[in-house]
């Protein structure tokens, strides 16, 4: 009786893992996209390079050192992406209009667009409508918006693990807010499509003490998986239920073990 117990488990999660996969394949195989070059790989405790040159929304050239002074986030995104952009930069507003630190004195945020043949007016196009959006007072300096020739940009997200892939006009490509400390470490990645003012205060505070750490990113893949055709991240209906039929059976198996022995 306990051998067959041990085996509900394992086989409901098996069935859940494979109708999951294919799923996954069948959206594949209809999009034609190869997945595996799209994601983050977490570097925490890594460095980015602070030598890196960008152009500024007024077409100077400037260095990463000359902008990252303390804790900084920052946030790869495109400015002519109709999708998950503009999501991921709404959220970070609605994030600047609630958090409790103050900007330039406890962070700064740059934004810096990872496809080489946008503009500075793009930058300026796009920052005027985030600095709005956030709805109160925000210092221009506080929230920069950057381009940049395409090797100096594939320097920054090799740093960071930002894997992305041209598709036409467009990218596939994942989203974060990317913490970084003032001498340049990554401490932290925030993922998602709304960010809570606690986990990104908690998260400059570590910046500014340096300290570096895994991120929320696995308890969020138990529960969403990132849909790079559709470009979000989305709720994973099938894992979920399997994790919570793993779980419960496993109860009733300690349950059952339990009366046995009394």
């Amino acid at each position: 009786m306990g051998v067959y117990l041990l085996l509900i488990p394992i086989m409901l999660l098996s069935l859940s893992e494979t109708a999951l996969s294919e799923v996954y394949n069948r959206a594949d195989s209809h999009h034609d996209v190869d997945t595996k070059q799209i994601g983050i790989d977490e570097k925490p405790g890594g460095n980015i390079p602070l030598d890196i040159s960008l152009i500024e929304e007024d077409g100077r050239s400037v260095k990463l050192t000359e902008l990252i002074k303390g804790p900084t986030v920052i946030i790869l995104a495109y400015y002519n992406c109709i999708n998950l952009c503009p999501t991921v930069l709404e959220a970070t507003a609605r994030l600047l209009e609630n958090t409790r630190l103050k900007p330039l004195d406890d962070f700064s945020v740059i934004t810096i667009s990872f496809n080489d043949s946008e503009t500075p007016e793009d930058a300026v196009r796009v920052k005027r409508d985030y600095l709005k959006a956030i709805g109160r007072p925000f210092p221009d300096e506080g929230w920069r918006f950057l381009t940049g020739k395409a090797a100096e940009i594939k320097r920054l997200t090799d740093a960071v693990g930002f894997n992305y892939k041209r598709e036409g006009d467009d990218f596939l490509h994942p989203s974060a807010l990317i913490i970084i400390s003032g001498d340049g470490h990554i401490t932290r990645y925030l993922y998602g499509q709304s960010f809570l003012p606690f986990d990104f205060e908690m998260a400059i505070t570590e910046a500014a003490a340096g300290k570096s750490g895994p991120s929320i990113r696995k308890a969020i893949l138990l529960c969403f998986s990132y849909d790079p055709v559709g470009r979000r991240y989305v709720f994973n209906t099938l894992k979920v239920t399997g994790i919570v039929v793993l779980t419960s059976a496993l109860a009733m198996l300690v349950l059952v073990t339990r009366k046995r022995k009394t």
